[in-house]
């Protein structure tokens, strides 16, 4: 984890020209389900960094840290939840995609389908997971 964040605080920003991986931050508690979808990622050319909960993510973003989006799970240990996470991040940084995820079957009121907001459920096909990533990146 350590060699991601100093990665991606030297990577290039947005919008310069130059070819990089996005960062992607894994907010999930879980390690098995975090590890396997932090490798798949990486394997598909992302840089990431993981947290196991969401005062772990606070801390990566108020560290002013590059990421280009959050794929967050719902449940989480702590105060806050994934989408509390998700709302606190609209607040703070507008233009982050959220990829918010759970394996509750339930319907997450305000928040949205759109191109910085959305929502796959558990259990999601790692294909289709990076084809989400890829689309919100775009």
């Amino acid at each position: 984890m350590i060699s991601d964040l100093a990665e991606s605080r030297s990577a290039p920003g947005p919008g310069d020209g130059a070819h990089r991986s996005s960062v992607v931050l894994v907010v999930e508690d879980e390690f098995e389900i975090r590890y396997s979808v932090a490798e798949y990622l990486r394997s598909m050319g992302h840089t990431v960094i993981e947290a196991a909960s969401t005062a772990d993510a606070m801390t990566v973003f108020t560290s002013g840290m590059r990421i280009d989006i959050a794929f967050v799970d719902f449940k989480l240990p702590g105060g806050l939840n994934g989408l509390m996470l998700a709302k606190w991040l609209e607040t703070t940084h507008p233009k982050l995609p959220v990829l918010l995820t759970s394996g509750l079957t339930m319907t997450i009121y305000g928040f949205g389908s759109d191109k910085l907001r959305r929502f796959v459920a558990k259990p999601y096909v790692f294909s289709e997971l990076a084809a989400q990533i890829e689309d919100m990146l775009t």
